[in-house]
């Protein structure tokens, strides 16, 4: 083996060791401190749009150029998925029941293409 590759070689495994041992005593990449970070990033992140409906005593009414008033539009709910959560468990958050999942799936068809494969931070719409 020529002269050049061997040296070659032991300056690579130097600097790959020098790497290995630095990034090992980054504390902010150690398992426990991602662990840690990720529990704050698992918090639940529920977003849910206005209007709530008008039994809760909200005014959901808008005057028209006549003076007239009308209803203004159901705007949806939206949910925001977490690590691990499925169709069923969101169900229950809106719903009481994890037998509604089917509607939250048939207002999503265009966004969930697997029932069983729920990604994280996918916006998905609660119907009513």
């Amino acid at each position: 083996m020529p002269k050049d590759l061997k040296t070659g070689l032991v300056i690579g495994l130097i600097v790959v060791g020098a790497a290995v041992l630095w990034l090992s005593t980054r504390e902010s990449l150690s398992i426990k401190s991602r662990m840690l970070r990720g529990e704050s990033e698992a918090e639940p992140r529920y977003v849910t749009d206005l209007p709530v409906s008008d039994s809760a005593g909200y005014n959901e009414r808008t005057v028209d150029q006549d003076g007239g008033e009308r209803a203004r539009p159901a705007v949806p709910r939206i949910h925001v998925v977490r690590k691990g959560e499925t169709l069923s468990e969101i169900s229950y958050r809106y719903y009481g029941t994890v037998t509604e999942w089917q509607k939250i799936l048939g207002a999503n068809r265009t966004v969930i293409k697997d029932v069983k494969n729920l990604r994280p931070g996918m916006r998905l719409v609660v119907p009513e």
